[in-house]
């Protein structure tokens, strides 16, 4: 299911992501059961507009921004693909700065969801 909302979302056209999750195994049926179910549970999405492309550029600005936040404010961050890594003393500041700049960049407030995870 994840790869196909990868490829359905980042595509261009229904053919070229059909081509795509054939090659992943997913087969004909399969892609239009999948994008049955996904026009059922979401009816206004889009597929097949390059939508992707333009979500991953707003990830990229989003995580900037907190990441300069931090420098701003003395608190390394490093990325870690659609995440940053703080000391443990800073999780609640980065939680708080990545809802901050999502609401910012999105234009919305309350719709993010951050989670943590440490390691030692």
């Amino acid at each position: 299911v994840k790869k196909f909302f990868m490829i359905a979302m980042g595509g261009n056209h229904q053919s070229d992501a059909l081509q795509a999750c054939f090659k992943d195994g997913i087969s004909k049926e399969d892609f239009q059961k999948l994008k049955d179910a996904s026009l059922k549970v979401f009816p206004k999405l889009e597929l097949f507009n390059g939508w992707g492309i333009y979500a991953q550029n707003l990830e990229g600005q989003i995580l900037k921004n907190v990441m300069l936040e931090g420098v701003q404010k003395g608190i390394v961050c490093l990325p870690v693909h659609a995440a940053i890594a703080v000391p443990i003393d800073k999780m609640c500041w980065a939680c708080d700065e990545m809802r901050s700049q999502w609401n910012k960049q999105m234009e919305v407030s309350g719709l993010a969801r951050v989670t943590t995870k440490t390691s030692t």
